[in-house]
């Protein structure tokens, strides 16, 4: 009287082989019902997976918030830092002027801060990378305005030194600031191109070299010496982080530091301003 003409124990030792045999639970129309089980036990939890998914898909990854948070902070402190730099000039340079009659130079002052402002938030909206575009276009620009400075009726030569470009006796322009974001650009612009080349003598070194030496050789003849051993600096500092051997930068360094503090010691005028 069992069914399908089975005994009790049969049916016993059917279902225990069934337990071991993978393909358990398996019905007639070929479905699981354990996968089936399973799935409407994960289906609250899926849901709830894609509620969530949905919520955070407007937000950034964690990773990506936390890289947020900190170029946050560092802009914060940097704006804020440029802000007292610029306060503290303006006051300076009202006290130094309150001899003279109205507040020329204090007005100029705020135009010309006006529009770095503007430049500023200019080159912050737009994406830094389109710059590789223009790296070769910019340094050859630069090295040309600092030719300039030296041709009459262009650049104007005070206390003997040629930094600005102007008309008459009206400075409009200085070069060397220009060439420093031009020499930066053309540098990163380098260092990324040859990369795996700049542990070498050659790509790591002699050819951004002369790059840099044509710059700071015109910066020199100014004279600019202040101008000139920031952007030595900062030039090396890119070279450093593109990847050149210490080896190879240490003597350049050491040999520049040691022809410019020879140039100081043997000008009065500069030498008098470090003793």
């Amino acid at each position: 009287g069992t069914a399908r003409g089975k005994r009790p124990e049969d049916r016993q030792h059917q279902s225990g082989a069934e337990a071991e045999d993978p393909r358990k639970g398996i019905s007639p129309n070929g479905g699981s019902h354990t996968a089936g089980t399973h799935a409407d036990e994960s289906a609250p939890f899926n849901s709830a997976r894609a509620v969530a998914a949905s919520r955070d898909a407007g937000q950034p990854r964690p990773g990506v918030r936390c890289e947020y948070r900190q170029m946050k902070v560092a802009v914060t402190i940097l704006a804020s830092c440029v802000a007292a730099l610029l306060a503290l000039g303006m006051v300076i340079l009202y006290s130094s002027s309150m001899a003279q009659v109205g507040a020329h130079y204090l007005v100029k002052q705020l135009v010309v801060c006006a529009i770095g402002i503007a430049l500023c938030l200019t080159a912050a909206v737009l994406d830094y990378r389109r710059l590789k575009k223009f790296a070769w276009p910019l340094f050859a620009l630069a090295v040309v305005l600092l030719a300039f400075v030296f041709l009459p009726h262009i650049g104007i030569r005070s206390h003997g030194a040629a930094r600005w470009l102007g008309y008459r006796k009206t400075s409009l322009f200085q070069p060397s600031e220009f060439a420093k974001l031009a020499l930066v650009i053309a540098l990163a612009w380098y260092c990324e191109r040859f990369q795996r080349q700049m542990p070498t003598f050659k790509r790591g070194l002699i050819i951004p070299g002369l790059l840099i030496a044509l710059v700071l050789g015109l910066i020199f003849k100014e004279p600019d010496v202040g101008n000139m051993m920031l952007l030595a600096t900062v030039s090396g500092v890119v070279l450093l982080i593109g990847g050149i051997r210490l080896r190879y930068l240490l003597p350049p360094v050491i040999i520049g530091a040691l022809a410019v503090g020879t140039f100081i010691y043997h000008n009065p005028m500069r030498s008098e301003r470090v003793y």
